[in-house]
């Protein structure tokens, strides 16, 4: 009977001490029947897979639809409909299903929304997109996604609420789930319950109200509950105290009542506590003695009461306590002592009192001994400053801590107390008794600042705003020697996370205030807006969360400059009453959720110089008004939802250098008044619905340096005074609708370094006079319908590293002249027509990282060249060609190769056992060629590889047994050869294998003997098995 009629069946049983025999068994003449029908099912199995990664991809296209910004265009130029949907970047994919199983594209700053079909992506296991600026509305489908294990959406502005039933119906595989720096708002819902395989569950920083669900104490695995930061209510519920493995617990920033339930002070894994920040009450229980894995604990700013309990000092690894701001009363207790380890103690503003007395004028040495050795740690500023006087004799003052009661001491046996477990301060009150009380209000507020700091990364503040210290000496502050007062803070660039308190609005002469590049959340505090001396507000780049006062600038702020709240989370209108602020140089709004109309009041902040309002919401039309900013210099407008045309008022903006209006819904022609402004070194409109034709008037801005007229769309031709623009490094005109052809002027344009003309509709020759172009770096007229010959003067361009010839009508020769291009990195050649062979000297080019020549018409052999000197190539494609004859030995040589395509040719002989040498080699294809022989057995040597086509060839003999090494396989395709013997036992190592193709050799049993418990057999008896296709 023929090979056509035969089949494999794998059979596998398992237990003890039993063979399973796998045979290949002859289909009988009447069973020819059934075996037609499974051949059938199967490929209609197959191309159902097909559809499924279709699926797929449409609703990542849906998803790149609804982006408004890829500031680095990675989604824009890697997502391309033509390259497999599982190249892109940030999408893996499941070989077995054929399906998106992880996206990942974290930290790309992309804004824009969530689209529903987001949810097709049915068998994502992992989807990520922390760090950008997501709005809008989480789709409810993302919650119907039955095999997702993590969904990672934090530090957006994502704003809907959770659905009630969200883990009832899916997500029962959910391990981690962070919805953290949101907007998110509503109930917790009591369904998270049913997602009990959760580990980690991060809520913080959103808009969440109503109670604590105390469902939450069900989730028995939770290792982390973050949920601080909201509006929640209510009682802390006893369940929570089930959380058995929870390690972290953030319960901060809230509006929580009543006691701490005694069933938290027994959760044995508990390392970190956050209370902070609530409406709390009761006492400490003893019962925190037993918490022998607790590290840290913040209680600060609630109404907790009573004693300070002893037990505290058994925690053997403590290292940080934050009570300040309670009611605390009694002496602090000497087992404090014993915390050997604590580095923070945080404990002003209570009602405590002191242990020990001494007489005053005691000696210092005394003092330290009578305090003991206690930890080497840092007792956090507990003054109020308020309270301190002047004495000829400082050693008479009382300090008892919190409240700071002050006795009259009118003589020496008057008593002198002391607060704390390692702090001395009798010298710190000689220090500091001659400050004057403004300068205390100064140290009050940066206390109070300080207080709020949760996380201090380099440890700047915790060590260096000592209480010890003059407040003049630390860092980041500046005082003004005449009137003794702090007239600048910069903690910028620190990474520290925390609010700001109310209090910054004491620093009454403060000119200048920087707390830029941290991770500061919550609101700005109105009090900032309210420093009559400030001229400079950089809060750029944290997690602010606030609108800005509808009066900001009426009645405070007139001498304001600059100012910065870039990146950030703010919502809520501009503020018209910014005219008042008519001082304004430097405005930056951009990146945040501010949404409404650009005020028309803008107009009259005459000094303005740059104005940056975009990545926000601002809808409606550009108003006419800001034509009056006549000093005007950068005006940045980009990724908002303006629409309606541009004012042609804009040209009386003379002074213009920069002009960013990129990624909105404007409209309409691009006006001429534009092509006036003769400043203009930077001209973005790209990402929007411009029409018409590119005035001939573009020639008059001589002094650009980058135009970017991208995704629009504009037709006609490109205009000959584009030749004009000899200052542009920058010129991006693809997606449009140009047509005719490239105009030989762009030869003008010596200084340009990118030129990216893709996805038109030009035609004809590609230029000549592209080969002046010699500063060129990046070329790519791809997508088009050029013709003809690739000009032999794009050898001139030497510094070109990224070469796009793709998709076009291309044809005759590969150009020698392209091996000249000695830093060329990127070269994509396919999809065109060239034929004849691929000239030898293009394996020379040393610096080649990706070489694409598929779908092409090319033939002749591989050169021995091709293991020249183009070492470190990863990716080549020849594939969908004519090449034919042997594949050279010298291709071992490429040792950096990662992806080799040389699939449907005519290639023939052996395949070269020097193959074996390409050990960073992760797919291999080969498949729909004439290879004879044996598979070597240097095959094995590829042990990265995880994809291994060598189907439809006419290979014979066995498999080799060291084909086993090749642990990483997810993919193996043989079939359609002629092997024959019996399958490797070795086969069994294939622990990742997902798809295994063996049909239509002449393969016979391979018996198996698997104990019970073998993890090897299971784990092999788990993989798919495909019949011939």
């Amino acid at each position: 009977m023929s090979r056509s009629v035969r089949s494999h069946m794998l059979i596998f049983a398992q237990s003890q001490n039993t063979t399973i025999e796998i045979k290949l068994k002859m289909v009988k003449s009447s069973h020819f029947l059934l075996l037609n029908l499974l051949l059938s099912v199967h490929y209609l199995m197959y191309y159902s897979l097909a559809t499924d990664i279709n699926t797929d991809r449409s609703s990542l296209l849906a998803l790149k639809s609804q982006i408004t910004s890829d500031p680095s265009n990675i989604l824009n130029k890697n997502w391309s409909t033509e390259a497999n949907v599982c190249s892109w970047i940030g999408v893996t994919c499941d070989f077995l299903l054929n399906r998106v199983t992880k996206l990942n594209i974290s930290n790309m700053g992309l804004v824009g929304t969530i689209p529903p079909e987001i949810g097709n992506l049915s068998s994502l296991v992992s989807l990520d997109m922390i760090d950008n600026s997501f709005h809008g509305p989480i789709p409810p489908s993302i919650f119907n996604m039955s095999n997702l294990e993590v969904l990672s959406l934090r530090n957006n502005s994502l704003s809907s609420s959770l659905p009630l039933d969200m883990c009832i119906h899916n997500l029962d595989k959910l391990k981690i789930l962070r919805i953290s720096y949101n907007e998110m708002y509503g109930n917790i819902p009591s369904s998270l319950e049913q997602c009990s395989q959760l580990e980690y569950l991060s809520l913080y920083s959103n808009k969440f109200d109503g109670i604590v669900p105390r469902e939450l104490g069900n989730l028995t695995k939770l290792q982390t509950l973050y949920i601080g930061a909201n509006k929640l209510t209510g009682d802390i519920p006893q369940e929570i105290g089930r959380l058995t493995k929870l390690q972290g617990l953030s319960m901060s920033s809230n509006k929580l009542k009543g006691p701490l339930p005694e069933t938290i002070f027994s959760m044995p894994s508990l390392q970190y506590a956050e209370f902070d920040s609530n409406e709390l009450s009761g006492p400490l229980s003893p019962q925190i003695g037993n918490m022998t894995s607790l590290l840290s604990i913040r209680l600060d700013f609630n109404h907790f009461s009573g004693t300070i309990p002893k037990e505290i000092g058994r925690l053997p690894n403590f290292e940080r306590l934050s009570m300040s701001g309670n009611d605390f009363s009694g002496s602090l207790p000497s087992e404090i002592g014993n915390l050997t380890t604590m580095y923070g103690l945080f404990i002003h503003n209570n009602e405590l009192s002191v242990q020990r007395r001494w007489e005053s004028g005691g000696d210092e040495e005394e003092v330290k001994r009578r305090l003991g050795p206690g930890p080497s740690m840092s007792i956090y500023p507990f003054d109020s400053l308020a309270h301190w006087s002047k004495s000829p004799d400082p050693y008479h003052y009382i300090c008892s801590g919190s409240t700071l009661y002050l006795h009259t001491l009118m003589d020496r046996s008057s008593q002198l107390y002391l607060f704390g477990t390692s702090l001395l301060l009798l010298q710190w009150l000689i220090d500091y008794s001659s400050a004057n009380s403004y300068i205390n209000l100064d140290r009050s507020s940066l206390v109070a600042f300080k207080s709020r700091i949760s996380f201090d990364p380099h440890n700047i503040l915790t060590k260096n705003w000592s209480s010890r210290r003059n407040v003049c000496s630390w860092i980041g502050i500046t005082c003004d020697s005449r009137y003794h007062r702090v007239t600048r803070l910069d903690i910028s660039s620190m990474g520290i996370v925390g609010t700001i308190p109310s209090e910054i609005g004491n620093l009454s002469f403060l000119v200048s205030l920087d707390f830029s590049e941290n991770s500061f959340h919550g609101p700005i505090p109105p009090s900032i807006f309210n420093i009559s001396f400030l001229e400079d507000l950089n809060l750029r780049n944290n997690s602010f969360s606030s609108s800005l006062p509808f009066d900001m600038c009426k009645h405070n702020l007139h001498r304001l400059k600059r100012l910065r709240i870039s990146f950030n989370e703010m919502y809520g209108e501009i503020p018209s009453s910014l005219e008042h602020c008519s001082q304004l140089e430097y405005v930056s709004l951009r990146s945040n959720n501010f949404s409404g109309h650009v005020p028309t009041q803008i107009g009259k902040l005459t000094m303005l110089q740059e104005l940056y309002l975009g990545a926000n919401y601002l809808s409606g039309n550009i108003p006419k008004e800001i034509a009056n900013l006549t000093n005007l210099q950068w005006l940045g407008l980009h990724n908002n939802n303006l629409s309606g045309n541009i004012p042609k008022e804009i040209g009386n903006l003379r002074m213009l250098q920069w002009l960013d209006l990129n990624t909105n819904k404007l409209s309409d022609n691009i006006p001429n008044e534009i092509f006036g402004l003769t400043n203009l070194q930077t001209l973005d409109v790209s990402v929007n619905n411009f029409r018409g034709h590119v005035p001939t008037e573009i020639g008059n801005l001589t002094m650009l340096r980058l135009l970017d007229l991208s995704t629009n769309k504009l037709s006609g031709n490109i205009p000959l005074e584009i030749g004009a623009l000899t200052n542009l490094r920058y010129l991006d005109m693809s997606f449009n609708a140009f047509s005719q052809h490239v105009p030989r002027e762009i030869g003008n344009l010596k200084e340009l370094q990118s030129l990216y003309l893709s996805n038109n509709k030009l035609y004809g020759n590609i230029p000549n006079a592209i080969g002046a172009l010699t500063n060129l770096q990046n070329l790519d007229v791809s997508v088009n319908n050029f013709s003809g010959h690739v000009p032999k003067e794009i050898g001139n361009l030497k510094m070109l590293q990224w070469l796009n010839v793709r998709t076009n009508k291309l044809s005759g020769n590969i150009p020698n002249d392209i091996a000249g291009l000695t830093n060329l990195q990127t070269l994509s050649m396919d999809f065109n027509s060239f034929s004849g062979q691929v000239p030898r000297q293009i394996w020379n080019l040393t610096m080649l990282l990706t070489l694409y020549l598929g779908n092409n018409m090319l033939s002749g052999n591989i050169q021995t060249e091709i293991g020249g000197v183009a070492t470190n190539l990863q990716y080549l494609d020849m594939s969908f060609n004519n090449f034919s004859d042997h594949v050279p030995r010298e291709i071992g040589n490429l040792t950096s190769l990662q992806t080799l395509y040389l699939n449907n040719n005519k290639l023939s002989g052996n395949i070269p056992k020097e193959t074996g040498a390409l050990t960073n080699l992760q797919t291999l294809s080969m498949s729909f060629n004439n290879f004879n022989g044996h598979l070597p057995k240097e095959i094995g040597n590829l042990t990265m590889l995880q994809w291994l086509n060598l189907r439809t060839n006419k290979l014979s003999g066995n498999i080799p047994k060291e084909i086993g090494a090749l642990t990483n396989l997810q993919y193996l395709a043989i079939n359609f050869n002629n092997i024959s013997g019996q399958m490797p036992r070795e086969i069994l190592n294939f622990t990742m294998l997902q798809m295994l193709y063996l049909g239509s050799n002449n393969l016979s049993a391979l018996v198996v003997t698997c104990q019970e418990k073998s993890k090897t057999c299971q784990s092999f008896k788990n993989c798919s098995w495909m019949p011939t296709i």
